[in-house]
């Protein structure tokens, strides 16, 4: 045993060592909220989280019954909670109890706190933070129909044209371009015809791939891009050149996948991307 990995002092509960590991170190942070960090060695069968929050239900009470509900187990009256998104939870609870006593001065800044991890909830956790609410009005006239693509992204109707609306922290990674191709007043607003560069980076950069649905293919956003934003497309290859003349100055691994990822006119031109039958489907 390491000298880093002598036991902590014993839990006041009980947690099943084959199950959990040992406790390496742990602090009770609010009455019957633990936070604890163990380590899984001679522990073949034990699931593989090393931090973890465990909540003891006899004498837990901050923890509300809303979030132990979100628990990943319950065992032997104690809840653990051991993804990303579940941890978020308990430590958005424990901010709610600190702000109940916090002096006005630290006040704020809890409550920033709280509303930076209330946007990361309702993107990784929607069934404790709830999902964002849906856009009403955009820059060019009130909604008549909504589609929801994913929690924070909107295929909307907005008179004769449909839009596509983002909330903002779902758009922190995309680049100036198709940001500033849209318009902002929380949410990021795009008319479908201006609307490309921001789908492109949505689909590749965030995941969303959800939003191929609404698209033809990739070979024909590919190829709008192309031919209606070529400057954007001599940014963006531009990028991944860079990426590869720094990967070829190591071992040189990823000039391959680099050079996949860039934007490339495989079809012929097109004078539209979106799935028009899918559209007229919506609008049905």
């Amino acid at each position: 045993m390491g000298l880093n990995e002598i036991p902590a002092p014993q839990l006041p509960f009980k947690m099943d060592p084959e199950v959990w590991g040992d406790a390496l170190q742990w602090e009770e942070v609010a009455l019957g909220v633990f936070d604890i960090y163990t380590t899984l060695d001679n522990r073949p069968d034990a699931n593989g989280h090393t931090s973890f929050y465990a909540v003891v239900e006899a004498v837990n009470i901050v923890i509300s019954e809303k979030a132990l509900q979100c628990a990943s187990k319950y065992d032997n009256g104690v809840y653990y909670f051991t993804e990303e998104e579940q941890q978020l939870i308990v430590e958005y609870e424990l901010l709610k109890m600190r702000l109940e006593d916090a002096a006005p001065d630290l006040a704020g800044s809890i409550q920033e706190s709280m509303g930076a991890l209330d946007d990361l909830g309702k993107e990784i956790c929607p069934e404790y933070f709830g999902t964002w609410p849906t856009p009403e009005e955009t820059p060019w006239g009130h909604v008549e129909k909504c589609v929801e693509v994913v929690p924070g992204v909107w295929l909307l109707r907005v008179g004769n044209q449909w839009v596509l609306s983002v909330t903002d922290l779902l758009c922190s990674n995309l680049h100036d371009l198709p940001m500033q191709l849209g318009k902002s007043d929380g949410p990021v607003f795009w008319k479908m015809d201006e609307a490309a560069p921001a789908i492109y980076e949505l689909i590749n950069l965030e995941g969303f791939r959800n939003l191929e649905q609404y698209i033809s293919s990739m070979e024909a956003l590919e190829a709008y891009l192309c031919d209606f934003y070529p400057d954007y497309v001599s940014f963006y290859n531009g990028l991944l050149d860079s990426s590869i003349e720094e990967d070829k100055k190591g071992r040189g691994l990823f000039v391959a996948s680099y050079e996949r990822e860039k934007i490339k006119k495989t079809c012929p031109t097109v004078s539209e991307y979106l799935n028009a039958d899918v559209f007229r489907a919506m609008e049905g």
